[in-house]
């Protein structure tokens, strides 16, 4: 089984290749999300967001998406028609034409010298505050979220899908989801979102650490440095609150060889955190188009894997 999941996985890749994400159409993250948002309003009303609840609230949307695939399949003929099904339902879990569509809007933005809109745009898909950010701040804002989503938008999906086919991979994007939803340091979500955070760093561990055998041999093909991102991986992979996010982060400021990391604003607060590849240079306009080509070509390998892994299924 794990064969043909990589099949159908490699199949939803070509997929999310040509279609990418259709807002207009109805999705599942979609869904998951507003579901969270319903049973947040629900226990905030409540008064009574606690650990249990947020418990209850992760794993109950967490099974509900990992059984729909699941009951679904069941109808579906073994073979290839089963095969081409689960390809889609694993294209639900994708993301990396959305961001990488997302990223060179950006950067087309800042290439034009439209400033305002290059902030409007990354608000799109950072949580950061976008609104004084200078066009280097912008960029690194860009960077480090290809290199995070590389893990916690694409490896890991690929990774829960490959063991435990689409329900597996819909149970990873139900907590991803709830992680970024309800999975906030804010003191009105630090217990109620405590079960979301924490089994979204579990299930992201390993395929946070195995980043860089996909990027390295990427990083060759894009003309970057392979031995850059094994130095700054090393390095600073723990250099974060959260035991994975630095991972796809730094492997990615040391391929492209800039410095990452530093203060960014939320909701008016000022953070500070650990600079990744503390020698790197300043980011500069081009290297989002770098890293938008790293991310791709990471992607690629991957689904060069994917149809080695599953070819003996074919057979």
């Amino acid at each position: 089984m794990i064969r043909q999941h990589a099949l159908a996985l490699a199949l939803a890749l070509v997929i999310d290749f040509f279609l990418g994400d259709l807002e207009k159409l109805p999705h599942p993250v979609r869904w998951m999300g507003a579901l969270y948002a319903w049973w947040d309003e629900f226990f905030r009303k409540a008064n009574w967001r606690v650990y249990e609840t947020g418990l209850f609230t992760v794993l109950l949307i967490g099974m509900v998406f990992a059984l729909a695939p699941w009951f679904f399949l069941s109808f579906i003929r073994p073979g290839w028609p089963h095969l081409l099904a689960e390809g889609f339902l694993f294209y639900w879990c994708l993301s990396v034409r959305n961001l990488a569509d997302e990223a060179c809007r950006v950067g087309e933005a800042l290439n034009q010298k439209r400033l305002s809109e290059a902030r409007r745009l990354l608000a799109r898909v950072v949580g950061r505050d976008t609104q004084k950010l200078s066009p280097s701040e912008i960029v690194r804002a860009v960077v480090e979220t290809i290199g995070e989503s590389f893990v916690d938008g694409f490896l890991s999906p690929v990774f829960l899908g490959l063991l435990l086919g689409a329900p597996g991979a819909f149970f990873f994007k139900a907590v991803s989801t709830g992680d970024s939803m309800i999975g906030h340091p804010e003191p009105s979500y630090k217990k109620f979102g405590w079960v979301a955070a924490r089994l979204d760093d579990v299930l992201n561990w390993i395929p946070a650490r195995l980043c860089p055998l996909f990027l390295t041999p990427a990083a060759i093909l894009c003309n970057l440095s392979s031995l850059g991102l094994l130095k700054a991986f090393g390095k600073d992979r723990l250099k974060h609150k959260s035991p994975n996010a630095a991972h796809g982060e730094a492997a990615f400021a040391g391929a492209l060889g800039v410095k990452l990391g530093g203060a960014n604003r939320y909701e008016g607060k000022l953070y500070q955190q650990a600079f990744l590849n503390a020698s790197g240079r300043l980011c500069a306009e081009r290297d989002i188009q770098k890293a938008v080509s790293l991310l791709w070509f990471g992607a690629v390998i991957v689904f060069l894997f994917l149809l080695g892994f599953g070819q003996v299924w074919l057979l």
